[in-house]
């Protein structure tokens, strides 16, 4: 079920299809006869220079899939000097993802109740991340019918179909007993703890007449 959180898409899946044909399109131009001794990859990016033309976009729930993922991704990209996006969604923090990471550090939004949404900005903001991304096409949640079929939510919910799927992959499950149960830390907070508010993240029920 963790793997089709990942992998899959609403509907039909034509969006992820898509995407990836028009990756696909995307081909490098060579330019022949060019010096290239000296070769430089930095770009100017909102007012600053990066050493690759890279960030790590924003997910959600990547304690999933590996222990403390969004303090990894956040580490990994701050070695390599690139910027690292927190999603709203994540399971550890604002504040522990910036106590843990050196590098530059964005956060993405996504607007559920606007008071949480000023609350989680200026956490943000207090705790050193340098660039806001709101997202804002999300009004209404895709149909993942992966995850309806899974029963995949969070936290996870106990069934014997989750038990089957954790036995079988050994090495997930013994890294999940051994950390805990990955939770929605950005709502975990004395003026956050709205589990209404984490159950529309989860089922993406934004506030869907932000303008």
């Amino acid at each position: 079920m963790v793997f089709d959180y990942l992998e899959g898409a609403a509907d039909d899946e034509s969006g992820l299809r898509h995407n990836r044909s028009a990756f696909d399109k995307l081909q490098f131009l060579p330019r022949r006869l060019s010096d290239v001794s000296t070769r430089e990859q930095s770009v100017p990016l909102l007012g600053q220079q990066i050493p690759l033309p890279l960030v790590i976009a924003p997910t959600g729930l990547n304690s999933a899939f590996w222990p403390k993922g969004d303090l990894a991704l956040a580490r990994a990209a701050g070695k390599a000097g690139i910027p690292f996006a927190l999603s709203t969604a994540s399971n550890m923090s604002i504040e522990e993802v910036a106590k843990g990471a050196d590098g530059e550090l964005w956060f993405q939004l996504y607007v559920v109740h606007r008071n949480l949404a000023k609350s989680l900005v200026n956490r943000a903001r207090s705790a050193r991340y340098s660039t806001l991304i709101l997202t804002t096409d999300v009004a209404v949640n895709g149909f993942r019918r992966r995850d309806l079929r899974n029963g995949f939510a969070m936290p996870f919910k106990a069934s014997a179909r989750a038990a089957v799927d954790g036995l079988s992959h050994s090495r997930w499950l013994w890294s999940y007993l051994m950390n805990g149960m990955p939770e929605l830390k950005n709502f975990a907070t004395d003026d956050a703890s709205d589990t209404a508010s984490q159950a529309a993240i989860l089922r993406r029920q934004m506030d869907a007449s932000f303008s």
